[in-house]
């Protein structure tokens, strides 16, 4: 009798512990910048302060790599300068690899044609589906808690007037939001000179997964989008299948 009431009270505590978890939240943090033709993103995912989940692009490694490529890249092309024999034939490979290029391109269009009409029938479980999925995420952004949202864009379309309208946008945009206490700062900075998009965005939110768990049973409550659901497990694990097949038969030995 002890041992089933210590059993029920441990069992009880794992739940309000699991509880207090999910009901702190999980916390996202988003850092993006991008000038010119440099572009780096981190995001971070944690629970209790504890992260578990971090990436960043590009890592140290991915740099390391950028270097090795372009040390040899400019070791072939010092290489080739100096053999003119090696530049026809690579001319003629170069040749080659576009008529190969070019069936592997038709081929491949038709291959996009044929899997967009297997599509087509997810679109109409999605169409069907749109009022839930909309309240569903009308709902999540009501209960996400924006901690930080600070973002800076710099525009040139090359074209004064959509410029110009754009970041009317984003200017009202941000007027709108700090009338309702957000902390979102956004800042804009035409330029008609040239054509450019850098941005730097810093965005902390924080998702309550409780309700996010809430929301998301009273979402696949309805028939509709549990049909949404399993029709795209059923095409995405056949597309898998697919996949499989033909590695195995391009696996196989040739007859010579």
């Amino acid at each position: 009798m002890n041992f089933a009431l210590f059993l029920i009270l441990l069992i009880a505590l794992i739940i309000i512990l699991i509880s207090i978890i999910l009901y702190n939240g999980l916390k996202i943090e988003l850092f993006s910048k991008k000038e010119k033709s440099n572009f780096e993103i981190e995001f971070k995912a944690s629970i209790l302060n504890i992260a578990i989940f971090k990436r960043q692009y590009p890592s140290h490694e991915d740099k390391a790599l950028e270097t090795e490529e372009e040390n040899s890249v400019k070791d072939e092309e010092s290489l080739e300068a100096n053999d003119e024999e090696s530049l026809e034939v690579k001319d003629e490979e170069s040749l080659e690899a576009n008529d190969e290029e070019s069936l592997e391109d038709s081929q491949e269009d038709k291959s996009l044609r044929e899997k967009f009409n297997e599509f087509k029938p997810l679109l109409n479980d999605l169409k069907n589906s749109k009022h839930e999925i909309k309240e569903f995420l009308m709902s999540v952004f009501k209960d996400t808690d924006f901690k930080e949202l600070d973002g800076y864009l710099k525009l040139g379309l090359g074209d004064y007037a959509k410029t110009a309208r754009i970041m009317g946008w984003i200017w009202s945009f941000n007027a709108i939001a700090n009338t309702f206490g957000e902390p979102l700062h956004l800042k804009g900075e035409a330029t008609f000179t040239e054509e450019v998009i850098d941005f730097d965005i810093h965005a902390i939110i924080k998702l309550n997964l409780l309700l996010l768990i809430f929301h998301a049973l009273k979402l696949v409550s309805h028939k509709n989008v549990r049909t949404l659901i399993r029709n795209s497990i059923s095409y995405f694990k056949g597309d898998k299948s697919d996949k499989k097949f033909e590695k195995k038969e391009n696996s196989r030995p040739q007859p010579q």
